[in-house]
């Protein structure tokens, strides 16, 4: 009898002891919330609750006004609206995603939902088989593992079928970005032009005068022409990028809402009649909802994406570790470089700059930079100011420390901007004499800068100089100095200014006289 009360004597016991174990689970689930609410602060919510998405597909024709045509060729751009309405935490996103199962038609979500169900009962099947325990057992605990089975295979029920993707994040999608830069049609034409125009100035000396007048219109008012006719929108499309694309580890601050841009991959998912027609006309994609009888088996319409987002309510926190994207330094302020005295504004891009410190690695002699304190703060934006004791050449490498607390970190940049072309005004003739005393010139016009160089053809005149910018009071600038006859040549030359490998010069400005003879 002993024997025979042995096995419901153990199952009593197992089951007090599985009783005890729940209650004293359920006990330590609290521990932590008591003690949240013990120091005042709540426990964190559910993300379904607080967090809600908005989609909105965006014209690809506006998509290339705001981000470039490169990248409006390559992606759709879904703006998504995110939405915390949480009034004690902030959200942090891990990632932001789309679901398009619904966009491809009809014809795919079925094939999918098949796909779907075929995969489930492969993986569930494959979890009872290694899970059973070899002895018979009730329907309602075959049941039971075959819930659990189902729920670790996943995409067994219609509301875990998904056909997910992530968008690209900012720093891959700002790789295309600057492709795009160096590839547009503009400004590759601008450098073919300017290549052309700075081979034709290296023939100046062996020509006519009217040539020189000719590469000096071109390399001047043409080219200054093109760019005023066809601008440079590039480094202002950049920057709404870096604004506005998907970043991963952005907070949403308590009872606020972030819009983002995630994009998707055209090639991936359409094929090049598609792009073709998506680029032309958008809705020529989607199916017909006016008409009852058209199929929709096989159309593409984005409006039907889903975003999920992912991540983590947290508190709000300072002093986290700072994460830089990019420098920005506006095309305007580009141009103070040239100047004798640079002054220049711009901001680091990146997350958790907030109280975070900036300096400078390495930096050329006579530049500094400090935190630009009449800027406004920006979530996402560390402003600061440049100054250096004198005219900083394009391509001058820069290296950004930026640092709190918890870490530093560096991100460079080459000093860039666009150099113009200097023109000069019609100036009164100067006359010296071979071995004669020095003659002293000014020379006015316009983008003349620090780095303006005197020019003096053709290149065997003997003639040198000594010069200088000078800048008047109301702000313009000439070339003022002097020319040296001591080794002249008896000849007509002509001066100019050259900016880089940009020039214009006045022709026959300048007319060497041979010495007079003695009786």
């Amino acid at each position: 009898m002993q024997a025979g009360n042995s096995r419901p004597r153990s199952l009593a016991n197992a089951s007090v002891i599985v009783t005890l174990c729940l209650i004293l689970s359920f006990c330590s689930s609290l521990v932590p919330s008591a003690q949240a609410q013990a120091q005042g602060n709540p426990p964190k919510p559910k993300t379904h609750d607080y967090i809600f998405t908005y989609v909105s597909v965006m014209d690809p024709k506006i998509v290339e006004d705001v981000f470039g045509k490169r990248i409006s060729d390559r992606f759709v751009a879904i703006q998504v609206t995110l939405s915390n309405t949480n009034p004690n935490f902030q959200f942090l996103i891990h990632d932001v995603s789309l679901d398009l199962k619904n966009v491809f038609g009809e014809e795919f979500l079925q094939n999918l939902e098949q796909r779907s169900k075929e995969h489930c009962k492969t993986c569930s099947d494959s979890c009872m088989a290694r899970t059973s325990l070899g002895v018979r057992e009730s329907d309602d605990a075959q049941q039971a593992r075959l819930s659990q089975c189902k729920e670790s295979c996943g995409a067994c029920s219609n509301a875990d079928l998904r056909f997910e993707l992530s968008s690209l994040e900012l720093s891959l999608i700002r790789g295309v970005a600057e492709k795009g830069q160096a590839q547009d049609k503009r400004n590759k034409l601008l450098r073919y032009l300017e290549g052309a125009g700075t081979v034709a100035a290296g023939f100046v000396g062996f020509v006519g005068p009217k040539y020189s007048d000719f590469v000096a219109l071109y390399n001047g008012e043409f080219l200054a022409g093109y760019r005023h006719v066809y601008p440079d929108f590039t480094i202002n499309q950049m920057n709404r990028l870096s604004d506005s694309a998907y970043k991963s580890n952005t907070l949403i601050p308590k009872e606020q809402a972030r819009v983002i841009v995630a994009f998707i991959p055209q090639a991936m998912f359409l094929t090049p009649d598609q792009r073709k027609n998506f680029r032309k006309d958008p809705t020529s994609l989607y199916p017909d909802y006016y008409d009852a009888n058209a199929s929709t088996k096989k159309t593409v319409d984005f409006r039907r994406a889903m975003a999920l987002v992912d991540g983590n309510f947290v508190a709000e926190l300072k002093n986290l570790p700072v994460i830089l994207t990019g420098v920005q330094i506006n095309p305007d302020q580009a141009l103070e470089w040239q100047k004798p005295n640079p002054v220049v504004k711009g901001y680091i891009l990146g997350q958790f700059l907030e109280g975070a410190n900036i300096a400078l690695v390495n930096p050329p002699a006579g530049v500094q930079i400090a935190p630009d304190t009449e800027a406004t703060p920006e979530e996402g934006k560390l402003f600061f100011v440049i100054t250096a004791n004198g005219p900083v050449p394009d391509t001058t490498p820069l290296s950004f420390k930026v640092f709190n607390k918890q870490n530093t970190q560096t991100i460079s940049q080459a000093v860039s901007y666009t150099t113009p072309t200097p023109t000069l005004d019609s100036q009164q003739a100067l006359e010296g004499m071979v071995g004669g005393p020095d003659v002293s010139f000014k020379l006015t016009g316009k983008n003349i800068i620090a780095a303006t160089k005197l020019t003096i053809t053709p290149g065997d005149s003997g003639v040198t100089a000594t010069y200088h910018v000078e800048t008047a009071d109301d702000g313009t600038t000439s070339l003022v100095g002097k020319l040296n006859m001591t080794n002249a040549k008896e000849g007509t030359y002509n001066l100019g200014a050259k900016n880089g490998s940009l020039s214009s010069a006045v022709t026959g400005l300048l007319t060497v006289k041979p010495k007079p003879t003695t009786p």
